[in-house]
C-alpha cells in the first residue's frame, strides 16, 4: 500500500485508497474526541453518579456532529503545517 506522503497519478487505486484512509481517520479521530470530551466535560461539570451514563449520551450526539466535520477539515490542513515544521 502507498505511504500516505506519496503521489499517486489521478485516478489510480493507490489514490483512491488514500482518500479513503483519510476520510476514514478523520472519522475516527472525530469520533474518539468526541467521545473523550463529551464524557470529560460532563463528568466535570454534572458530577460522577448514576445517571452520569444518560447525561454523556446526550451530550456525545451534539458533539460527535460538531467533531467529525471539523477533524475532516482540520486533519489535512493540520497534516501540511506538521509537514512545514519539521523540515
Amino acid at each position: 500500500m502507498m505511504n500516505l506522503n506519496e503521489t499517486a497519478a489521478p485516478g489510480s487505486k493507490q489514490l483512491s485508497s488514500v482518500r479513503r484512509v483519510n476520510f476514514l481517520t478523520g472519522v475516527l479521530v472525530g469520533t474518539l474526541m468526541a467521545v473523550v470530551m463529551s464524557g470529560f466535560i460532563t463528568a466535570v461539570s454534572t458530577g460522577i453518579d448514576a445517571a452520569l451514563f444518560t447525561r454523556w449520551l446526550s451530550a456525545f450526539g451534539p458533539a460527535l456532529l460538531a467533531a467529525v466535520p471539523l477533524a475532516l477539515f482540520v486533519s489535512p490542513r493540520a497534516r501540511r503545517l506538521a509537514e512545514r515544521l519539521v523540515r
